[in-house]
């Protein structure tokens, strides 16, 4: 904006008024899923974001609410992002990514010298209600943190989580009235959920396990 004023002797003053944006920094969080039964689709994460012990903000919504967390759904290749999220400066314009940096809820200024803490949670599987679960075929997942120090708009802050089977063994024993043991004996065992025929290998005498191929 540009305006003047002219003084008692005719001269002109002029004021020139700038408007200026410091926009903030940011990066984004990009998840790739993994996992030995090989679902990776719509797979839930919490993206969290800490001070310390504390939450912190890590952006706002379009209404100008401060968010200290967000979820994440991966696609049909296992991948998800934060982009994902549409998120806003405390003025209510768009940025791209998480903030860096956290700020003091007082004055919604940026503590240059400390990064936000972010950690991601597996929820699990999307179910149609919305809800997430873990199936109780998976080890409990692993919750990573890591700050956007060496991030960028452009250099995203990279996660890969796998969820690993667990693994048992069925051992069937056959023997005979007077539990002598019985050799060339058959066996069929199925998946109780899906009555698929697993095949058994005989590793010893009386002894099957289920075999991967």
């Amino acid at each position: 904006d540009e305006k003047y004023t002219i003084d008692d002797n005719g001269i002109y003053h002029y004021a020139v008024t700038f408007n200026a944006y410091n926009e903030a920094d940011t990066a984004p969080i990009d998840i790739k899923k993994k996992s030995d039964d090989k679902i990776i689709e719509n797979v839930g994460f919490k993206i969290e974001a800490f001070d310390g012990d504390s939450k912190t903000t890590l952006g706002w919504d379009e209404n100008g609410n401060a968010l200290t967390e967000i979820i994440i759904v991966t696609d049909s290749t296992g991948t998800a992002s934060s982009n994902s999220v549409q998120l806003y400066d405390v003025n209510k314009n768009k940025i791209d990514g998480l903030l860096k940096y956290v700020i003091t809820s007082e004055s919604q200024k940026f503590d240059n010298r400390k990064y936000i803490t972010y950690r991601v949670t597996e929820l699990g599987i999307k179910n149609a209600d919305g809800t997430f679960t873990v199936p109780n075929r998976y080890k409990k997942p692993i919750v990573k943190e890591s700050t956007l120090e060496e991030s960028s708009t452009d250099k995203p802050t990279k996660f890969t989580i796998t969820n690993k089977l667990v693994y048992g063994r069925v051992v069937l024993h056959k023997t005979d009235y007077n539990e002598v043991a019985l050799t060339n004996s058959k066996w069929q065992l199925y998946n109780a959920d899906t009555d698929e025929l697993l095949k058994l290998t005989q590793t010893g005498s009386c002894q099957f396990f289920p075999s991967e191929s």
